[in-house]
């Protein structure tokens, strides 16, 4: 919801598409089709997270869930470059990855629609949505499984689906 409301057919100003908001370029190297139709676009955005997170897991490995999640809201929103300058800043600090976002790159801490502030609403949705806490997929998967029962939905197919390629 935090992307595009929801809607597989969202268009954003600059140029992203679809439910999970992918610019054109990124589309080219992890989408498969239509990046409106939601199943390619949900597909794809397993396969971007997943090579988000293993770039962090080896810039820097231990961080726990969260800071992960945090690394990946910015890699999502301003670019994976922007998450690598950040990573190799010599004051960044792992701790504090919204901090440093601000410190690094204040142009993109203005405004609304800045990326410092779009991560702290992604954290916001994960912490609502999950309660705080670091073992987010499980937590995921089971307030999927609580909602909507243990019959197979496309919901539940396309979260394992995704699931699978983040693990």
């Amino acid at each position: 919801d935090v992307e595009s409301g929801g809607n597989p057919n969202a268009q954003s100003n600059v140029g992203a598409q679809g439910a999970l908001q992918f610019m054109p370029e990124t589309w080219k190297r992890f989408g498969e089709g239509s990046p409106t139709d939601l199943r390619n676009n949900l597909a794809a955005g397993g396969r971007y997270a997943k090579y988000i997170l293993n770039m962090v897991d080896a810039a820097l490995p231990g961080l726990d869930d969260y800071r992960r999640m945090q690394m990946l809201a910015i890699s999502w929103h301003a670019g994976e470059g922007t998450a690598l300058k950040l990573i190799s800043w010599d004051q960044f600090d792992p701790n504090d990855i919204v901090g440093s976002l601000r410190r690094r790159f204040p142009k993109l801490s203005d405004g609304t629609t800045s990326t410092a502030n779009h991560v702290e609403k992604v954290m916001r949705a994960f912490e609502g949505a999950l309660g705080a806490g670091t073992n987010m997929y499980s937590r995921l998967s089971q307030k999927i499984v609580d909602q909507y029962g243990d019959r197979p939905t496309k919901m539940l197919q396309i979260f394992s689906e995704m699931q699978q390629m983040v693990n």
